[in-house]
């Protein structure tokens, strides 16, 4: 765009609803001392199946079994242990299979910001399924399914992974590939997509600051708002600062291994509350069909090769020794609230102040500046408002905009035609990030050393010069000039 185009235009924002901002505080701790009472120990799964719901060879254990049998109980440090069975020799054929645990969380969650510390995670056999994941309750994959920690056999790293319903249920769902710390295996999270294998959903590969099989354990974290979720894993001593906290602020934290934004997904369309899962499985499908013949990457060994010919089921049932570090062991799980007051896009009030050098009288609400506007004459603003009349550039048409919220996102409009709320990478550092596919953009907008996020409509080139936050009567605002150029119509 050239500069003389620029249409300069200074915004005024005050945030007083739903964001992006990332300050969780503290609202619960699930450890040693109230585990027992806050998890539910499964005998199946949800579906039709008599054992579980991908056919696997197990058989889950209710709490008193568990603890009889030592498949759960509390470490002398304190810690949460979730094994199975590794003392019985069985049989094959049986009904069912090893002796193990499915576990789901009694509450069910809608947004916030969960931690998980592990003193140990299960160790990498043949035949082994285990999982750290959450599920909504309904017809899956249709309230959703996020996995932080999953694979099985020999894999080497961990495949964070997503499955939602179909575009007809959910609209459209893809990971966003400008934020994503891990390799991406594939984009489309609906469960049933052509672009991938059927039921894989969206996936990555935690190749870097992997904790797959660690026998020292490892930190995960899931960050779920409206406007995205991130999972983050962390080999212990590299997680972030303060992270033992009650406040914590996630908005320094580096690129997550996994990244969903409400731009390529609608998110509390696609994810219905969700429990806290843990489970260990053995073979089913496709651990102990397809990929026990298949290696986690080229020239690696497949199971198949290593246990010498026999089927999953037959190793499983006749090795119990193998399994003797298959475990997970939970120092603790830690679920904070998105603090009240960096929750705000829910009740946004503007207000549309002139550049006074290029429009000096001709604004609907005359010109004050940002050092002496009030948050009254904010929300006296209402919700759209114009600013200038159009004028002409040679060929060009330029307008000044009318904003209005529809469904919680800001539009920019005049009565002819529709443009977009700028943005391109120059406007400042991680401003920007543009889909043309689906010809939707979102620009971070900082406030307060914060990034606050709005989606808008791209039909035209437009861009966000000259952010500069700032408090208007101890309210976090943004102002920013806003330049379009326009085809005359």
């Amino acid at each position: 765009m050239a500069p003389a185009l620029l249409t300069a235009v200074s915004v005024l924002l005050a945030l007083a609803g739903d964001t992006s901002a990332k300050s969780f505080q503290l609202a619960e701790t699930i450890d040693k001392d109230n585990f027992f009472s806050k998890f539910d120990f499964l005998t199946k799964g949800r579906g039709h199946l008599p054992f579980d719901d991908n056919g696997s060879f197990v058989r889950y254990q209710d709490k008193t079994n568990a603890r009889k049998k030592n498949i759960t109980r509390i470490q002398p440090n304190g810690d949460i242990y979730l094994g199975v069975d590794h003392e019985n020799v069985i049989d094959p054929t049986g009904q069912g299979g090893r002796d193990t645990f499915r576990i789901e969380s009694q509450k069910s969650y809608k947004h916030g910001l969960f931690i998980a510390r592990f003193s140990h995670l299960p160790r990498a056999v043949c035949g082994t399924w285990p999982a750290f994941w959450t599920l909504g309750d309904g017809a899956w994959p249709s309230p959703g399914e996020i996995d932080l920690y999953e694979g099985w056999n020999l894999n080497t790293y961990n495949k964070p992974t997503i499955h939602v319903g179909t575009p007809s249920e959910v609209g459209n769902c893809n990971l966003d590939l400008t934020e994503q710390g891990a390799r991406v295996l594939a984009q489309d999270c609906d469960n049933i997509a052509t672009s991938h294998a059927s039921g894989q959903g969206c996936q990555t590969e935690e190749k870097d600051n992997s904790i797959w099989a660690s026998s020292t354990g490892g930190i995960q974290a899931l960050l779920w708002t409206n406007d995205e979720i991130k999972i983050y894993t962390w080999p212990h001593g590299t997680e972030p600062d303060k992270l033992d906290e009650d406040e914590i602020d996630t908005d320094s934290w580096t690129n997550p291994s996994m990244h969903l934004r409400s731009r390529l997904c609608n998110i509390d369309k696609a994810f219905q509350s969700q429990k806290i899962m843990f489970d260990i499985a053995f073979c089913g499908n496709p651990a102990g069909t397809v990929f026990w013949n298949v290696p986690d990457h080229v020239g690696e060994e497949t199971c198949h090769a290593k246990t010498k010919g026999l089927t999953c089921e037959a190793f499983v049932a006749e090795n119990p020794s193998a399994f003797k570090d298959v475990n997970f062991q939970i120092r603790d799980i830690r679920y904070f609230e998105l603090k009240p007051e960096t929750k705000s896009l829910g009740s946004l009030a503007m207000r549309i102040l002139p550049s006074p050098a290029q429009v000096p009288s001709a604004v609907s609400h005359p010109g004050k500046s940002a050092s002496n506007a009030s948050r009254s004459d904010m929300e006296s603003a209402g919700a759209s408002t114009y600013v200038t009349p159009p004028s002409k550039v040679g060929n060009t048409t330029q307008r000044i905009w009318k904003f209005t919220k529809q469904n919680g996102v800001l539009i920019g409009q005049t009565p002819t035609f529709r443009c977009r709320f700028g943005f391109e990478q120059e406007c400042h550092e991680n401003a920007v990030d543009v889909d043309s596919r689906n010809k939707r953009s979102r620009g971070f907008v900082g406030t307060h050393e914060r990034p606050r996020s709005l989606d808008v409509e791209d039909k035209r080139h437009g861009r966000l010069v000259e952010p500069r936050a700032s408090f208007v009567d101890q309210t976090p605002v943004l102002e920013f000039k806003l330049g379009c150029d326009f085809e005359s119509r």
